[in-house]
């Protein structure tokens, strides 16, 4: 027994409960009085019985809950007066001897009362007999005797009987007209009848405890001895709690914790000796009992799929459960399904609380299906994603069909997916194929449609960007921008380099530039301002001069300055290739000073003609270009203001890289 077993026998008490004999000072009981000890089958068809509250100390008001017969039936069951009732018992149409076991329950007050009889139902029938003609026969059954009737001349005599029940054999009794007497024993054969009852609740639910009595009686229609009778159940446990009224045993009976094929069955049986000649007798009942599940305590949605894709033929079901706290399915009644905030009816489900159907949306739409169950005070929500089909086709368009190639500007691509019927759709992520320029990161603009930009990158003369985007090898679109080269008003570029006249002189050189463009076609002529610093350190050799310059350091700075012109090529190459020269001064400072300080050092001054060759290749970086130059520089600096005579040219072959912006 499990310990909430002991515990419901300690609460419940296993003390007999004596219905008809209660003793002194026992709680309120009731009791059933037949109108007449036995019911005669065949010449009575019903019976009054009358049902009395006694011992009703707290005077609670009773009121019947039910009444049962193991055989006929239980009718008119009503009050008639404080603490009685009346009920009238109607005999089975079967005319052979058997008792019937009648069992009421009354309920008040929290209370709850059981009373029971048993009723002998006797038989009456015509038994025929041949004797001897003219003789008296007279049949004893048990303790009645019928007859004697004389027979015919021809031996012929029928004899009216009332058998009891459990009565196996009579005695018939003939004398003939000489006075001679012969008994014969006579066998009844009595039929086999319902000697047994199971009495329990209506329904019970799983995991709970409920009291069961059985009843039982003898062949003869009696009580059967207490503690012989044994309760089994196929599902659950049962624990004795002892005899109760005469016939009655008591069990109590813990249900399974899971309805299972959803009743408990439940079988009693018994022993009962009958005298002569000795038998013993088994008897037997079943009862089913149907199990139900406990309170809601959980529910549940169950989508058949997470999504619905616009336009479909396809569906989505959704199983609404509702189950107790161990998990049986419970009661549906009170719920309330709705898709998003329409109430929605359900479709009956034999396994659940039923079922309801979402049809995918005909119109394109976005986010979810909202599906809420409530029941009480529980509450069940999922949702279902609607989704569009899978993309078919796309189409790319730009937002302009130009954009100009200065590394910086960009034009809008965007590219709209559709499915088979030609609404939006989704599509998997998307690889571009934009050899000239670069694609910036996609954006979903709406349902089926993404945006992104292309920027091209600097280019010097006009060329068509065929921009190629796919989704899988077989899904792909493609579009056309017309890339225009910059028409850059002012350029602004800071270099450094080295230069050398591939003789004595020879180093670093920083240059500032300053150009703007001439109108004119594709702004390929600009015009500008360019200033350079350098400086060479020279060691010379005497030749025929007033001063030792054997071991003196010539050191020289220039500051160039011309006025240029450049032309940019048209080359398709994604650079920007120029050419051009200028034209302009060199201001000079020269520092002559002996290595051996064998004189002071001396300074001077001299300016003269700066004339130059240029070419200049810039590829796109960032904002601007990294632009790479290579210089011829004519620098002839000739007599300086101390009268010392620097012939040739003092700069020669530049080379220099550095950084261009345009404006």
């Amino acid at each position: 027994m499990t310990a909430l077993g002991l515990l419901a026998v300690a609460l419940l008490g296993a003390s007999p409960l004596d219905g008809s004999a209660p003793a002194p000072g026992a709680h309120v009981h009731a009791i059933i009085t037949p109108a007449e000890p036995h019911l005669i089958l065949g010449k009575e068809t019903e019976m009054a019985l009358t049902i009395e509250v006694r011992d009703n100390d707290g005077a609670v008001t009773f009121a019947p809950e039910r009444a049962l017969a193991s055989i006929g039936t239980i009718s008119s069951l009503t009050a008639a007066g404080d603490d009685r009732f009346t009920a009238r018992y109607s005999a089975p149409v079967a005319r052979f001897p058997q008792a019937a076991i009648i069992v009421v329950d009354l309920v008040g007050g929290g209370q709850h009362l059981r009373a029971s009889t048993s009723l002998p139902l006797y038989a009456a029938a015509q038994m025929p007999f041949h004797t001897s003609a003219n003789a008296s026969v007279s049949v004893r059954i048990d303790t009645e005797t019928f007859g004697p009737v004389r027979a015919d001349g021809q031996g012929n005599v029928t004899i009216p009987i009332v058998v009891p029940p459990g009565v196996r054999n009579g005695i018939a009794r003939a004398t003939d007209t000489n006075g001679g007497t012969r008994e014969t024993a006579v066998d009844l054969q009595p039929a086999p009848f319902t000697q047994m009852l199971i009495v329990g609740a209506p329904q019970l639910e799983v995991g709970s405890f409920s009291e069961v009595s059985t009843f039982g009686v003898t062949m003869r229609g009696q009580p059967i001895a207490q503690g012989a009778t044994t309760l089994r159940a196929a599902e659950g446990m049962v624990h004795p709690l002892g005899s109760g009224a005469p016939g009655e045993e008591r069990f109590l009976i813990e249900a399974p914790q899971k309805i299972g094929s959803g009743a408990m069955h439940l079988t009693a049986t018994a022993v009962d000796v009958a005298p002569e000649p000795l038998l013993v007798l088994e008897k037997r009942a079943e009862a089913v009992i149907p199990l139900v599940a406990g309170p809601a305590e959980r529910l549940t949605l169950s989508p058949s799929t997470d999504h619905l894709i616009i336009g479909d033929d396809s569906a989505a079901t959704v199983t609404v459960y509702v189950a107790d706290r161990r998990d049986n399915p419970a009661s549906c009644t009170g719920a309330l399904v709705t898709v998003d905030g329409r109430v929605v009816e359900l479709k009956p489900d034999g396994a659940s609380c039923g079922r309801l159907t979402i049809a995918a949306p005909a119109k394109p739409r976005s986010g979810s299906l909202e599906v809420e169950a409530r029941l009480g005070d529980l509450r069940a929500r999922t949702f279902i994603r609607v989704t569009p089909g899978p993309a078919v086709r796309l189409a790319a368009s730009v937002s302009s069909r130009a954009v100009v190639g200065d590394g910086r500007q960009s034009v809008a691509v965007r590219i709209d997916a559709f499915d088979k019927t030609g609404r939006p759709a989704i599509v998997p992520p998307l690889t571009w194929q934009a050899a000239g320029g670069r694609v910036g990161p996609q954006h979903l603009r709406q349902l089926g449609s993404y945006v992104t930009e292309f920027t091209p990158n600097r280019t010097q003369a006009p060329r068509a960007e065929v921009l190629v985007v796919l989704s899988d090898p077989s899904l792909s679109a493609t579009t056309v921008v017309e890339v225009e080269p910059p028409r850059a008003s002012l350029t602004l570029s800071a270099r450094v380099g080295l230069f050398t006249n591939f003789g004595g002189m020879g180093g670093p050189i920083g240059i500032f530039e300053a150009l703007r463009a001439l109108p004119g076609r594709s702004d390929a002529w600009s015009v500008g301002l360019m200033v350079a610093v350098l400086h060479n350190d020279l060691t010379t050799s005497p030749a025929n001069n007033n001063k030792p310059l054997s071991d003196t350091m010539i050191e020289m700075s220039q500051v160039p300055i011309l006025a240029i012109v450049q032309y940019r090529l048209p080359v398709p190459l994604g650079v920007d290739l120029t050419a051009g020269g200028g034209l302009g001064v060199s201001l000079a400072s020269v520092t002559l000073r002996p290595t051996d300080g064998s004189w002071a050092e001396n300074h001077s001054k001299a300016h003269a003609l700066a004339a130059e060759a240029r070419a200049n290749v810039a590829f796109p970086f960032g904002p601007g270009e990294v632009i790479v130059g290579a210089h011829y520089v004519w620098i002839d600096l000739g007599r300086t203001s101390e009268g010392d005579d620097i012939q040739g040219n003092s700069v020669g072959f530049v080379g220099d890289v550095g950084y261009r912006m345009a404006w």
